[in-house]
């Protein structure tokens, strides 16, 4: 069963990371996690 990450910049890894696209299908929750990501890794 896949794990649904934490939305931390602590927690998340490029690992979680693609398996959080597969697991949040709502577009609002795909577009808070593209959003949250796009944070991180622009730090």
């Amino acid at each position: 069963m896949i794990q649904k990450p934490n939305f931390g910049p602590k927690r998340l890894n490029p690992q979680q990371a693609k398996t959080a696209v597969f697991d949040y299908k709502k577009p609002e929750e795909l577009k808070r996690f593209i959003t949250e990501r796009g944070s991180i890794l622009s730090r």
